[in-house]
């Protein structure tokens, strides 16, 4: 079943199963659903905003301090006894030029892990940016490993995670916009063993700079979306072929 993530993905969509579905839903726009998030969180200047609209965005700024940092973190969890997915259309368009040396900034879509007993077991994330030495990246990461994939990379795509409750396989990939094979792309196996008896997941959208003066519109995250359901009856139902992001208008500074 390794090849399942590969095959899934460019077929254009997640395979889940059509019984009592939970589906959470943001594009930004101002009309969230009810008890998706919990209120921000952020560390000196960071900063997550939405500028709302038709076309809204999820924005991330921060002022040039050390260790800037903001999340919009879910109200909402998964259990492992059901197939999930997640995802979320990224725009990054910043660069350290006329900043301070170590300037550096990143976006990213994280998933943690808690045991039956809520203590914390798993935390993995999906992220691009720009790392002082290296350039613009992008990584895939879990509890003490990181992949990092170096192409210079800078500009729109998405990220996507998705669950086989089956096979107790977590499959993670970064993709370009239009594009359904990432260009970047994990697995784990034995998800449920890592995450412990009784395990759930949550979801969090962070962006975090160090030394770094990120404007509004150089920075964004869009279009998120969870969903689950039971096993083991399934269908087609969450189209995943996208970058249809709002983030068309990112400019650099």
């Amino acid at each position: 079943m390794r090849h399942l993530f590969i095959i899934l993905i460019t077929a254009g969509v997640l395979l889940l199963p059509c019984a009592a579905k939970a589906d959470w839903t943001d594009d930004f726009s101002g009309t969230a659903m009810s008890g998706i998030w919990f209120s921000e969180s952020s560390v000196n200047t960071g900063d997550l905003s939405q500028d709302g609209g038709v076309n809204g965005v999820l924005n991330f700024t921060s002022g040039g301090t050390y260790t800037d940092w903001a999340s919009y973190d879910s109200a909402f969890s998964f259990g492992l006894e059901n197939d999930f997915s997640a995802r979320a259309d990224f725009g990054f368009a910043w660069s350290p030029g006329g900043q301070q040396g170590g300037a550096q900034a990143g976006i990213l879509m994280r998933m943690t892990g808690h045991d039956g007993q809520g203590t914390q077991s798993f935390i993995g994330a999906l992220s691009t940016g720009y790392l002082t030495g290296y350039g613009y990246y992008n990584a895939i990461g879990h509890n003490d490993t990181i992949n990092i994939y170096g192409d210079s990379y800078e500009g729109l795509g998405w990220f996507g995670l998705m669950y086989d409750s089956g096979d107790d396989i977590l499959y993670a990939g970064i993709f370009r916009p239009g594009e359904t094979t990432p260009f970047h792309g994990e697995w784990v196996e034995d998800f449920s063993g890592l995450v412990g008896d009784g395990g759930r997941v949550k979801f969090s959208l962070e962006g975090w700079a160090n030394f770094a003066c990120v404007g509004e519109g150089q920075a964004a995250l869009d279009n998120f979306n969870a969903t689950a359901a039971p096993e083991p009856v399934s269908t087609a139902l969450f189209l995943i072929g996208g970058a249809t992001l709002a983030i068309r208008r990112l400019r650099r500074k």
